[in-house]
């Protein structure tokens, strides 16, 4: 999600050449150089799905099925502060949150064809990033900064059994699994540059690491009855207590 800032969506996000406000630090630290006084900026995103469908094909889930998805909100805060620490050097803060999505259907756990699959899918993250930038020469600046990025994940789906007693194909338990946002992060950086050989004409080039993240949560297993006492006892019986 690249919407940061009234200014650069405004722009169709082609803002990796242009300085001028503190959302230069998501776009191209290096643009903090030309700004010679404080300056914060904090906003806020929003998104929602309206519409969203799949429609089945043979063998599986099956031709005519059309299945719905969740019309959901979601929202992306962002803030930045550029301060000038000397005439060349800036230091710059920011929070903003790149991904955030997710993928949640219609009746999942009764006539959804994809129970056993996937019900919910969810990722969320916040970045916290620091860059210092300074200006080499009049027409030319560097950043460089790191980045630490707290994130979750969210998953949702039916457990399957065979029934025993008659063949079918039935939902024995509903499993979910969830870590919490500031217990799960890693660290990445970024390196930036820009270039202005006229006060009309900027160029500029960012990038940003990737960064790994090995998530850890709660796993949470919730029985669902099938009516048959046999084949629930076994589910029972085999089913983790507990939050594994």
């Amino acid at each position: 999600v690249m919407t940061h800032g009234a200014r650069a969506s405004g722009m169709g996000l082609a803002y990796a050449g242009i300085s001028g406000d503190p959302t230069s630090i998501f776009f191209n630290p290096a643009g903090m150089a030309w700004m010679n006084h404080f300056e914060g900026y904090v906003g806020v995103n929003f998104l929602t799905r309206t519409e969203g469908e799949l429609a089945g094909a043979a063998p599986f889930p099956g031709a005519g099925v059309l299945e719905s998805m969740e019309n959901n909100w979601y929202f992306f805060p962002d803030g930045y502060a550029v301060l000038p620490l000397t005439q060349e050097l800036n230091v710059g803060v920011g929070g903003f949150a790149q991904y955030g999505l997710g993928l949640k259907w219609d009746n999942p756990n009764t006539t959804f064809t994809g129970q056993f699959i996937s019900q919910n899918a969810v990722i969320q993250s916040l970045d916290t990033n620091l860059n210092f930038s300074y200006l080499l020469f009049p027409q030319l600046s560097i950043a460089a900064g790191v980045d630490y990025r707290f994130s979750k994940v969210q998953l949702e789906r039916n457990q399957a059994a065979i029934n025993p007693f008659t063949g079918a194909v039935v939902p024995v338990a509903h499993v979910k699994l969830n870590s919490k946002l500031l217990e799960n992060g890693g660290w990445g950086w970024n390196v930036a540059l820009m270039f202005k050989p006229a006060e009309s004409i900027s160029i500029g080039a960012s990038y940003r690491s990737k960064i790994d993240i090995d998530y850890e949560g709660e796993a949470t297993f919730t029985q669902r009855p099938t009516g048959n006492a046999a084949l629930d006892a076994l589910v029972a019986a085999s089913l983790p207590t507990g939050n594994p």
